[in-house]
């Protein structure tokens, strides 16, 4: 049994796609942090939101725009880069938002109950400003992975479409 959930688990995230997957997500991150600090300059500048009551409210714009941002980056790298899409639709770029809005708010679940066992366990603030919430992520990439290929992935349906074609030739040769 565990053998062949091992072997499930290799076939399916040890490969280019899995790879590209994550390296798109780095980039991601990257893009993200980016447009959170700019966004936080931009507020800075404009000298908006800088009373101590909104800056709350700084933070979860700034962060919203960020993750709009990063999130529309990481639909457009995974659709060409990784799964080889030679188009997009409307269809497909909301299913994958759906996907990343699911994600951010496991994640956040999962963050809160990660930190919550690490509070619980009077582990240091390194573990519960850091390692909680890189876990949470961590945990969750392959998750993301499985439902964004299936919305994403058309080399399965290719595949199979390839398939019935074939089957439609034979049976025709044979009338």
């Amino acid at each position: 049994m565990i053998k062949r959930i091992w072997k499930w688990g290799v076939n399916k995230f040890w490969n280019r796609k899995f790879i590209t997957f994550c390296i798109i997500g780095v980039l991601n991150t990257l893009i993200h942090l980016a447009t959170l600090y700019l966004m936080y300059r931009l507020f800075e500048l404009i000298n908006v939101l800088q009373t101590e009551n909104l800056v709350t409210v700084k933070v979860l714009i700034g962060n919203a725009i960020a993750f709009i941002v990063a999130s529309t980056f990481s639909y457009f790298a995974n659709n060409y880069v990784t799964f080889k899409n030679k188009t997009s639709s409307k269809k497909t770029f909301m299913e994958s938002m759906v996907i990343f809005l699911a994600r951010f708010g496991l994640t956040e679940l999962l963050t809160f109950i990660i930190v919550s066992i690490f509070k619980a366990c009077k582990l240091s603030d390194i573990w519960i400003k850091y390692v909680g919430p890189f876990s949470a992520s961590i945990i969750m990439i392959p998750i993301a992975y499985i439902f964004l290929a299936k919305v994403l992935d058309h080399s399965s349906k290719d595949k199979k479409e390839d398939n019935n074609d074939e089957i439609i030739d034979e049976n025709s040769e044979n009338v």
